[in-house]
């Protein structure tokens, strides 16, 4: 008996309910303009697909045609709602002063020109108003063959070229939301949410759906890996060899600034006491003998201060930071005082995390960069002062002689 009113309603609902389509094209006419032209073309297609399949879900079903126009309504605000979506991200692009407070999608007057229950208000609003999270078992089947019928692609085969070009499509028609690189993630999350309810949906979708499931994980993890920074040779060489060259300078400045130190020190040691012992008279020479002795004593100053390691961040201030790469936790000084164990844990956490552990690579190129800016303009001013004192030395080293040798 069952079967015998499912066939006479599938009988009356293999053709498109006027109803639902007379509201639907007027809506469709009220919004329509230049602008938007291909937009409303593009989500008409999208709804009329949709209807079609939920069409033959709600057949097996046996829903009235009542209940099959809750189901066509779904559909319709579900892709129409990004009419509104859209203005919105216009208006925010535009900084607008003035704003009007009216949506092009008012659910309160469609739902009484679909003559909807107060039943299927709330459910419906309650639906599109979180409509990244699928369809639960608390709505009514209506909604469900609807949630059935949009979910479908997850089902079918060559999912992610479909979905592939169902989003080359979406971006097309909606380039104000182009580039979202965590789409595909977005849509595992909700495929993973998602569960067919309608019976020809199960039968026809159930299976191939689970093994999408896995196929997009791995497209996931694939389109990660290769957008990795560090996943190409280019980027890879780049980085090696900035990371080489600058060990490399910091090396040669601590050479330098060894150089400086040895010198100055050992004309330190042969003028200081030489001076001191009054074996030679040198009180004619005093003003170029106090210049060496000062330019020695800025020059190893100064390339100490080149030398002398930089200071270790606060405890507080490194553990905050080094999960999130603002710090690096490979760098010895961010680590030292780190507990063997929470170094090891947090070191494997690091490089599980792709985004972090990238900005991580940067941060301690960055650090050693300071650092060896640092010790760099320390030891141009080195060798600056040291030149410096070596002319001045000899200038007035020669002006003494001259003036001994007039008087």
């Amino acid at each position: 008996m069952r079967d015998n009113i499912k066939g006479m309603l599938a009988q009356n609902k293999t053709e498109t309910d006027p109803e639902f389509m007379s509201v639907y094209n007027a809506f469709k006419k009220k919004i329509l303009n230049e602008e938007n032209k291909e937009q409303v073309k593009f989500l008409d297609r999208k709804v009329r697909n949709a209807i079609f399949i939920a069409k033959k879900f709600s057949q097996n079903e046996g829903l009235s045609i009542y209940e099959f126009r809750v189901t066509q309504v779904y559909i319709f605000l579900f892709y129409f709602r990004l009419i509104d979506s859209l203005e919105d991200i216009a208006v925010n692009e535009k900084d607008a002063i003035e704003v009007d407070e009216e949506k092009v999608i008012n659910k309160d007057k469609i739902y009484e020109e679909f003559e909807l229950t107060e039943r299927d208000r709330s459910q419906l609003t309650a639906a599109l108003d979180d409509y990244l999270t699928p369809i639960g078992m608390r709505y009514s089947m209506s909604l469900k063959v609807g949630h059935d019928a949009i979910a479908s692609i997850f089902g079918k085969k060559k999912v992610i070229d479909n979905l592939s070009e169902i989003i080359d499509e979406f971006e097309f028609y909606f380039p104000s939301l182009e580039g979202n690189q965590e789409r595909f993630n977005i849509i595992l999350d909700y495929l993973s949410k998602t569960r067919y309810y309608s019976d020809a949906a199960k039968d026809k979708h159930l299976a191939r759906k689970i093994k999408n499931r896995k196929k997009i994980i791995k497209y996931i993890q694939k389109q990660k890996a290769a957008s990795s920074k560090f996943n190409t040779k280019r980027a890879m060489t780049v980085i090696k060899t900035s990371s080489r060259n600058q060990i490399d300078l910091l090396s040669i400045a601590d050479k330098k600034a060894g150089i400086m130190i040895t010198v100055n020190s050992i004309l330190l040691t042969i003028l200081i006491p030489l001076f001191a012992s009054y074996i030679f008279d040198f009180s004619s020479y005093i003003i170029p003998i106090i210049i060496l002795v000062v330019t020695c004593g800025l020059t190893i100053l100064l390339a100490t201060l080149a030398t002398r390691p930089s200071a270790s961040p606060k405890d507080k201030e490194k553990t905050d930071k080094l999960l999130s790469g603002e710090r690096s936790i490979f760098y010895f000084k961010n680590f030292a005082r780190l507990p063997k164990n929470k170094f090891v844990d947090e070191a494997i956490e690091l490089l599980s995390r792709d985004a972090a552990f990238e900005k991580t690579i940067f941060t301690d190129l960055y650090d050693v960069g300071y650092d060896l800016d640092r010790k760099y303009t320390r030891l141009r001013w080195c060798y600056t002062i040291f030149a410096s004192g070596i002319v001045l030395t000899m200038v007035s080293f020669v002006l003494s002689v001259l003036f001994v040798t007039v008087h």
